[in-house]
């Protein structure tokens, strides 16, 4: 009787076998990954319908909503971020701006806007300054902001310099005593060692020395109704000695 042999699969044939195998299962997972990614980028379902702002005031969100008006209807997905958050920075106003998409329709747009400290009297106008010395805008555009001192005596040969000086000392003024701060019209810094101050609160020029003295603003708004009360022309109040508040009487002297 004639034996039955099985036929033996070489193993090269098997290896042949299974990477054919595993060449068209990665083709089928590769097609199915590129047909969802085509649909998710093509479906109108993800199409930004919604932009929402946070942090945006009257003087950023009309500017920023006109550059944010064209991606309405474009993929959510495929949509530049970094493009339109460079666009948004800008602006003049602008100091940070973070883009979210949350799906499936809407943009949001969280900006962080920059913070004047002082304003500055130049030979072209008066403008607002940041903390860091940084324009941020001519005070004619920006009427909203008109009720801060503004900081004169500012050489032009040394402008940065003076700019820095003078906006720290409104800080230091701002932090030291609000009250004072916010009577203040004008700061001359021409004389560092000696800076004026001119107040809404009295008709004479402030003496504050180099630096606001702790405790002397507030002895100063104590008693200022009573000089306007007690004395029609004044020289000068002096506010630069510690703990004392000297009141100079036009025509007076030491």
């Amino acid at each position: 009787m004639a034996t039955r042999h099985k036929r033996k699969i070489r193993p090269g044939i098997k290896i042949a076998g299974f990477f054919l195998l595993y060449a068209l299962l990665m083709s089928a997972v590769s097609y199915g990954v590129f047909c969802g990614y085509r649909l998710l980028h093509r479906s109108p379902y993800f199409n930004i319908k919604h932009v929402e702002f946070e942090g945006a005031s009257k003087r950023t969100e009309p500017a920023l909503q006109a550059v944010f008006k064209e991606v309405k209807g474009k993929n959510l997905l495929t949509l530049n971020m970094n493009d339109y958050q460079n666009r948004a920075l800008a602006h003049h106003w602008v100091s940070d701006v973070t883009l979210f998409r949350e799906l499936p329709d809407t943009l949001r747009v969280h900006l962080k806007e920059k913070d004047p400290v002082g304003m500055c009297r130049l030979r072209d106008g008066v403008h607002l300054y940041d903390r860091e010395g940084t324009l941020i805008d001519n005070v004619a555009n920006a009427p909203m902001m008109t009720e801060q001192p503004i900081l004169c005596g500012i050489r032009e040969d040394c402008l940065q310099d003076d700019l820095l000086f003078g906006l720290n000392f409104l800080t230091e003024l701002k932090d030291e005593n609000l009250v004072f701060w916010s009577k203040v019209e004008e700061v001359d810094i021409h004389d560092r060692e000696n800076i004026v101050a001119y107040s809404s609160a009295i008709h004479a020029p402030i003496f504050l020395g180099h630096a606001p003295i702790p405790g002397n603003l507030s002895r100063f708004l104590s008693i200022v109704d009573y000089i306007n009360q007690n004395y029609s022309e004044l020289e000068y109040i002096e506010l630069g000695v510690p703990q004392q508040v000297v009141i100079m009487p036009r025509g007076g002297s030491w």
